[in-house]
């Protein structure tokens, strides 16, 4: 990262807490939400850090990037995966928003196959009649789908665990490179 010309997306940025973490190391954030609300508080928290709209602003759709012919040296997104219908479609439009030589960085739930059997409910499955989700990925299935998009030396790598309703989640980070 370069704070003179590192450019970042924060695909699916809630209210922008990894842009703010970010945001001391790039020159620019674009952060992108589905949720007006969090396009709302994004925008008012960065404002409010005394940044302008070129510096770091979010928007609510990379349909509304289009026509800025808009290319990022890294595009994140932080635990929304699981709540993506189609990962394989998400990960291919973001690609498409990278520069040549550009990273995309994903952190989300490991899958445990295992603890899905039984009586024990998958993580969040209570409210997947609300909102998309998948119950994490497989290193196996997320390297297939960052090598299937076009990106190379792809990593991935498990980074901290958490307890959630008494089971343990594991979380990854996978990186690949246009």
């Amino acid at each position: 990262l370069d704070e003179d010309t590192t450019s970042v997306l924060d695909y699916a940025c809630g209210p922008g807490t990894v842009s703010r973490a970010l945001a001391p190391y790039v020159a620019q954030l674009v952060g992108v939400d589905i949720s007006p609300r969090m396009v709302e508080i994004y925008n008012a928290r960065a404002n409010a850090q005394g940044l302008e709209p070129h510096e770091m602003r979010a928007v609510g759709s990379l349909i509304e990037l289009e026509g800025q012919q808009r290319r990022f040296d890294v595009i994140v997104c932080s635990m929304a995966y699981h709540h993506i219908l189609s990962v394989r479609d998400v990960s291919r439009d973001l690609v498409a928003y990278l520069k040549p030589g550009g990273t995309l960085a994903v952190a989300d739930i490991i899958r445990d196959d295992d603890s899905e059997g039984g009586d024990k409910p998958a993580i969040m499955a209570d409210y997947a009649h609300i909102v998309a989700h998948t119950r994490g990925f497989s290193e196996k299935e997320m390297i297939a789908l960052f090598e299937g998009v076009g990106l190379k030396n792809v990593s991935f790598e498990r980074f901290t665990s958490a307890k959630r309703n008494g089971r343990d989640v594991y979380f990854f980070l996978i990186t690949g490179v246009k």
